[in-house]
């Protein structure tokens, strides 16, 4: 893995257009942030449902306010290492970058390779999954529901809006069998 400060990095070596592949229609980063939003909801009232339904966690918040600034930003950077974990071979190779684009305030896990599309999709719902909806389960498993758990998972499916959304895109619009590739922030994919 490396770690990269700045824009997501695009390879010069991949020319997409002149190597046969086919540009995924998927809107700019802004209008994406827009069409993200209504997921947002729909996946921030899901988690909450699920917490209600499993638990009877109390939304108390337990801790000083300060304490918000800390847990945030250890969650975002645990959601996209999980998301480098399901990079091609856990994240070992080159390929795999992890990275801080001040100018945005964003961290990402990024892929230069390629991979199945099926791969795609579970890398980009497994932060979802395993910082959402899985602490709930566990919380009624275990019968300890926390509060902390349930805002930390709620504000993930939150930020999770535009990890969904590409992997619906990904799924609507790669045919089966379909291999995918990134340069920088736009998608590419051929059978």
């Amino acid at each position: 893995m490396i770690f990269h400060f700045g824009a997501v990095p695009e390879d010069p070596d991949f020319m997409p257009e002149q190597e046969g592949w086919t540009a995924l229609r998927e809107p700019s980063p802004w209008v994406t942030q827009l069409c993200a939003a209504p997921v947002a909801a729909a996946a921030g009232f899901g988690t909450v449902c699920l917490w209600a339904v499993l638990t009877e966690v109390s939304a108390e918040w337990p801790y000083p306010d300060w304490w918000l600034v800390p847990l945030f930003l250890g969650l975002v950077l645990l959601h996209e290492m999980l998301h480098a974990l399901l990079h091609p071979r856990l994240a070992t190779t080159p390929d795999s970058i992890l990275g801080f684009w001040p100018s945005k305030v964003l961290f990402y896990a990024h892929y230069q390779g390629t991979w199945s599309k099926w791969a795609f999709v579970r890398c980009g719902l497994g932060p979802f999954f395993v910082l959402s909806v899985l602490p709930p389960v566990i919380c009624a498993l275990v019968g300890y529901p926390s509060p902390t758990l349930l805002l930390l998972s709620v504000v993930n499916a939150l930020a999770s809006c535009v990890d969904l959304l590409g992997a619906m895109f990904i799924m609507w619009q790669v045919p089966s069998g379909g291999i995918v590739r990134n340069k920088g922030w736009y998608t590419y994919y051929r059978v």
